[in-house]
């Protein structure tokens, strides 16, 4: 018996009013493929989100650049360094190697669009790698607003006699 389609989708789809259940189950599975690929694809781009961007992924990260140099370097079956196709110095590596850039990427986005600080669905940390810079940030714009306090409070609280 032929599969009947109600109206309105016979006129977004392309179907006849009565199509065949092949036809049907083609489609059906050819849109899935679809849908799919799209998925995969976008999980690709994205495969590191800014989440998770701590210290700890750096220290991580520094271990195993000290063990291996560039432990994402492809090698040829003697163990040599090859430009072509290889098996890689350490995987595991490898891939901190690659969140630690990504990271990397995600403290140096620019949120003068106005995002809130996030990318690809994780929180940036604008301070990874750059803790003690950042820390030594916090305490001088502590220091400017003593500093400016009416009066000269500031200043004398800084040891200047006024």
């Amino acid at each position: 018996a032929p599969l009947v389609w109600p109206a309105q989708a016979s006129q977004f789809s392309g179907f006849p009013l009565e199509a065949h259940p092949s036809q049907a189950a083609a489609f059906f599975f050819a849109l899935m493929r679809f849908s799919c690929l799209v998925t995969l694809v976008a999980a690709e781009q994205s495969q590191w989100t800014c989440d998770g961007c701590t210290a700890g992924v750096a220290i991580r990260y520094q271990e195993c650049a000290l063990e291996h140099g560039n432990p994402c370097q492809e090698l040829n079956p003697e163990g040599l360094m090859t430009s072509g196709q290889g098996k890689k110095k350490d995987q595991a590596c490898c891939m901190r190697k690659e969140q630690h850039d990504a990271c990397m990427t995600c403290a140096l986005k620019d949120d003068s669009h106005g995002t809130g600080g996030t990318v690809n669905g994780g929180k940036v940390n604008k301070c990874y790698y750059r803790e003690a810079e950042c820390l030594a940030g916090d305490k001088k714009k502590e220091a400017d607003k003593e500093w400016g306090k009416a009066g000269g409070e500031g200043m004398k609280s800084a040891g200047y006699g006024f």
